[in-house]
């Protein structure tokens, strides 16, 4: 099937096109025909949404968000602001961040992250980055 052009898309197209949800049949053969018809941009913010919906609606586990997004990654036809930051954010996720804390972190490049959560400062300690409370 030829593609159609780029189209950007929103969160809940994402999760109707992840979860085949009962309640929502239609939606999801619509949102499956735009991923077979176009090229899919994707914005960060709507994985850290989708990652949301996801886990705290659906309850789908952390390890199955892991792998639908890896493999949506894969996609051909999935454009990405920037893959290399959504592989890293991934990465940081599959080690146990939360992934808007990796996201963050990655986002925040080389500069020392500033956080009051000691989980995450030990965390990213851990993985090699700069982070810190604000009181130190």
């Amino acid at each position: 099937m030829e593609t159609q052009g780029i189209v950007s898309i929103d969160t809940n197209v994402l999760v109707r096109f992840l979860v085949k949800d009962g309640g929502a049949t239609e939606q999801c053969r619509f949102a499956k025909q735009l991923f077979e018809r176009h090229a899919v941009f994707i914005p960060e913010s709507v994985f850290l949404e989708t990652e949301w919906v996801l886990r705290a609606v659906y309850s789908v586990p952390r390890g199955e968000i892991h792998s639908a997004f890896t493999k949506l990654l894969n996609l051909a036809r999935v454009l990405l602001p920037d893959r290399l930051v959504l592989n890293q954010v991934l990465t940081y996720f599959e080690y146990g961040f939360d992934f808007a804390d990796a996201l963050h972190l990655v986002r925040s490049e080389d500069h020392e992250m500033k956080s009051f959560d000691a989980a995450f400062i030990n965390k990213a300690r851990k993985s090699g980055r700069l982070a810190s409370s604000p009181s130190d």
